[in-house]
């Protein structure tokens, strides 16, 4: 699975792409990452967003970028690339800020990845090149570039800036829409403007419009919207024709795909510096142009903007309801900083635009804490793509009805933890459509998930998997409608007792009763037909073959059926003991857990697509972060604080012990297992991943124990053995608490001897004061 980017920046070393590890570091307080080289292990990626505006960017500036439409529809308005050209106009020699595409030697280089910014430094020749990309707060769909240029020398330099922006605004599927397409300069805006409004012939139809633009705060020395222009003949982005002769020509490009390239000639004194801002942009029409060149253009800079700043101030108090402090420097800016972000990301724009339902569901459950109504708002769109009859999409935007069929039951975890944060019990009675037909209330859409499982079971009264189930790839269990996955029942179970807890806290105790019956069977059916000796199967095939079992050649084990069984309440105690040990001596890569193994290596019909993808790579015995987030919460729910602590260690992915070195602040989906044939521990996608809220819950819920509940916040820590102290503060339903745990004896899970608040003694099971004051809370545990 190529990681997003040109072809220089996927090269991994063994081919040819940078070898030295050159160490990753943190500046602004842990807010910045930054690193000195456009060549790192493996590509660093940022992703600058609001909810109208997505760029994507790697260590050199360079990415696509998305306008989201009104009708909800992500466009892309950058395709892949984008650069800034800086030439000496006198001795024609040129360089790229960004490295790529020319690769000229630099003297110093360094990336700055920021909350929705980046910075990008570049002193090449002399020149002191600054490159600042940020997408504001609010709603705006546009993207702001400050460029600056500084003579470090002793004698004055005629300096030249060219962009180089491809702006296709791919957007509506139109039949040959780019016929409709036009790409040209308007003076009075200063702005290069790519209409795309195919839409309009069309009487009666009111499509969403999706235009771009490139806009410059000065008059330009010149532009082109023609790629051919730009280029030239026989010619690429290495050596563009416009940039070696020194000149635009002023082109237009009608029908082919436009670029936004503007020149900007500067003169600098000895020491002296020259800015210009850029902004790209989506737009209905040339007036909303001018709004927001007026807005963003008509004043701001790299030391003043009052945009900039009012951004800074957005992302600032993003994580400002919990923050944390440990022995573990680490794991601290982790929770305290960049999962906040990542999972923000993964609440307002998911998978690059692509909101599957399990994955911003999933995302909702961590983000309840610092923006409680934007987790709403996506629980409530869930439930309005769920069916009548229980069973939940795949995903929409776009739509997707293949029938995965664990969809809708996240829904129930969900929502347990919003009521849990909020105390918002009267969301439970809104009443909220179905996709197909009727309407019902948020609490009979959960009732129906479970309804529906409960009815979707097979001949061994386990889950019926039809098309997959959090294995997108188990494609191959069910194709005759009789397969049966091991992992949705474990799932189904603890989906029955989280509701179970939701009915009987509203007084619905019947519902409740019901639901752990349910929960009762289904573990028993579990451990009648899917325990193999040592661990749990996968699952059962149309003709009730075992999947993951001892006798398969191949994927013999699966990790998820481990965790589960403990998540779900399945597993007794010593098959605990003798699944985890089977996972310590089969699953462990050294740097985090296989999610199945051996890996495929030839295609096993009763599987599907998962064994004919290719070993160590996404499914397929990689170290895949999302099981192995499952297997922490496992670990933590049974007290094994200390091989939990070290399974946090192992998959963090700044593991300096993982063979790539890979960026260290984000969570990425997965790493390629040890089986890959080239890629060995290097991240799979990064930021996009539905593990960021577990491994987040895991640490300040359960490691640290400041656990919310249905009926309030309770001090439950799981903390390692070595941390002798911790502290947390915590904004809860309006109410602060500023907590210090002691663990003086630095047992590993130890149970709390004493918790006082305030300077009084507070029972330990209790849940705190809520208020809306400030306290003081002490814990200690046993020694």
């Amino acid at each position: 699975m190529a990681d997003s980017g040109t072809l220089t920046e996927i090269i991994p070393a063994e081919f040819g792409g940078a070898s030295e590890k050159i160490p990753f570091e943190y500046k602004a307080d842990g807010k910045e990452l930054c690193i000195a080289t456009p060549e790192p292990d493996r590509t660093l990626h940022n992703m600058l967003y609001n909810p109208n505006y997505l760029t994507m960017l790697d260590q050199g500036n360079c990415g696509m970028a998305k306008h989201m439409s009104p009708a909800g529809r992500n466009c892309k308005i950058v395709q892949n690339d984008r650069f800034v050209y800086v030439r000496d106009a006198e001795s024609g020699e040129y360089f790229s800020i960004g490295f790529a595409p020319v690769y000229k030697d630099y003297d110093r280089y360094e990336c700055r990845n920021g909350q929705n910014y980046q910075v990008v430094e570049n002193v090449t020749d002399g020149i002191e090149a600054v490159w600042r990309i940020y997408v504001p707060a609010g709603e705006d769909p546009v993207e702001v570039w400050d460029v600056r240029l500084r003579n470090t020398g002793d004698s004055a330099r005629k300096m030249q800036l060219f962009t180089y922006v491809p702006m296709n605004c791919d957007g509506e599927d139109l039949y040959c829409g780019e016929l409709h397409r036009i790409a040209e300069y308007l003076p009075e805006q200063r702005a290069l403007f790519v209409c795309m409004d195919a839409p309009r012939y069309l009487e009666g139809v009111d499509l969403p419009w999706h235009n771009g633009f490139l806009a410059i705060n000065r008059k330009p020395d010149g532009w082109d919207a023609s790629l051919g222009a730009v280029i030239g003949p026989r010619r690429t982005t290495q050596n563009p024709l416009a940039v070696e002769q020194g000149a635009c020509s002023n082109s237009k490009c009608a029908m082919f795909s436009p670029v936004g390239t503007m020149q900007v000639d500067m003169n600098l004194a000895a020491g002296a510096q020259d800015e210009v801002r850029f902004m790209i942009g989506a737009c209905d029409a040339v007036p909303m142009i001018d709004a927001l060149t007026s807005k963003y253009l008509s004043s701001g800079s790299l030391e003043s903007d009052v945009h900039f700043d009012a951004l800074l101030t957005t992302e600032n108090k993003r994580a400002a309801n919990l923050q944390v402090k440990t022995p573990d420097d680490v794991l601290n800016n982790m929770v305290n900083v960049w999962s906040p972000k990542q999972i923000d990301y993964g609440v307002v724009w998911t998978r690059w635009g692509f909101k599957g339902y399990r994955d911003i569901i999933q995302q909702c459950q961590g983000a309840v804490i610092q923006q409680p109504e934007a987790a709403l708002e996506q629980l409530l769109k869930a439930c309005a793509h769920q069916y009548e009859s229980g069973f939940g999409l795949r995903g929409w935007h776009p739509i997707d009805d293949l029938r995965y069929a664990d969809s809708s039951q996240w829904m129930i975890g969900a929502f347990s933890e919003y009521l849990a944060e909020t105390g918002d019990f009267e969301t439970l009675e809104k009443v909220v459509p179905f996709f197909d037909q009727g309407e019902a209330s948020v609490y009979e859409h959960l009732r129906r998930s479970l309804k529906r499982l409960r009815a979707d079971r097979g001949a061994h009264d386990l889950n019926l998997v039809f098309y997959g189930d959090w294995n997108d790839s188990l494609t191959g269990v069910c194709r005759e409608g009789r397969g049966e996955s091991v992992w949705l029942s474990m799932a189904f179970c603890r989906s029955c007792l989280i509701l179970a807890d939701i009915a009987e806290y509203i007084g619905k105790a019947d519902d409740a009763t019901e639901y752990r019956l349910w929960q009762k069977e289904m573990a028993a059916a579990i451990n009648e037909h899917a325990w193999d000796g040592n661990w749990y199967i996968c699952a059962l095939d149309d003709d009730a073959n075992a999947i993951g079992s001892q006798q398969n050649d191949e994927g013999k084990i699966f990790l998820n059926m481990q965790s589960w069984a403990q998540l779900g309440k399945v597993v007794p105690e010593d098959r605990w003991e003798q699944s985890w040990n089977s996972v310590g001596q089969m699953l462990d890569s050294g740097w985090g857990l296989m999610l199945n193994w051996p890996a495929y290596t030839k295609y096993v019909q009763n599987v599907g697509r998962l064994s004919s993808i290719r070993p160590g790579a996404a499914e397929n015995a990689s170290v895949y972060t999302h099981g192995n987030a499952f297997m922490l919460l496992a670990l933590l729910e049974r007290g094994m604080a200390d091989e939990a602590y070290e399974l946090w260690q192992a998959v963090q992915p700044g593991n300096p012990e993982r063979p790539v070195l890979n960026q260290p602040n984000v969570f990425f989906n997965g790493y390629y297992g040890p089986d890959s044939e080239n890629r060995v521990g290097m991240g799979e996608h990064s930021w996009t991943t539905g593990s960021v809220p577990w491994m987040y819950q895991c640490v300040t819920e359960h490691m640290l124990g400041v656990r919310r509940t249905l009926g309030g916040l309770v001090i439950k820590p799981c903390m390692p053995s070595a941390w002798e102290e911790a502290s947390v503060n915590r904004t809860y339903r309006g109410t602060t608490y500023d907590i210090r745990i002691s663990n003086p004896g630095k047992k590993a899970g130890a149970a709390v001897a004493s918790i006082s608040v305030d300077g009084a003694a507070h029972d330990a099971v209790q849940a705190l004061p809520v208020d809306g004051a400030t306290h003081s809370v002490v814990v200690v545990l046993e020694g």
